[in-house]
């Protein structure tokens, strides 16, 4: 089955080797920087009663997250026609 590509948004803090050889490392994504920035305030706001079925907390918590973290990468890409 085909599935969808989560856009990540590329990398966050992509750098060089310090020597300046090729030895790129990508760091973390965009949707990874940003769902941990994200991840605080899921936290402060969410509560149990929002879980899906069999759901724990921490998984609820990291759901809403990347939620944001795609609404961001998203938004980042300028205006859309949904």
């Amino acid at each position: 089955a085909m599935t969808d590509k989560i856009d990540d948004g590329g990398s966050a803090f992509a750098h060089m080797a310090a020597d300046g050889h090729g030895d790129y490392r990508p760091g973390l994504t965009k949707r990874e920087y940003f769902a941990a920035q994200a991840l605080p305030a899921c936290i402060y706001k969410c509560v149990p009663q929002e879980c899906a079925d069999g759901e724990t907390m921490e998984q609820m918590f990291a759901r809403k997250s990347f939620l944001v973290a795609d609404a961001m990468i998203k938004a980042s890409k300028g205006p859309s026609d949904d």
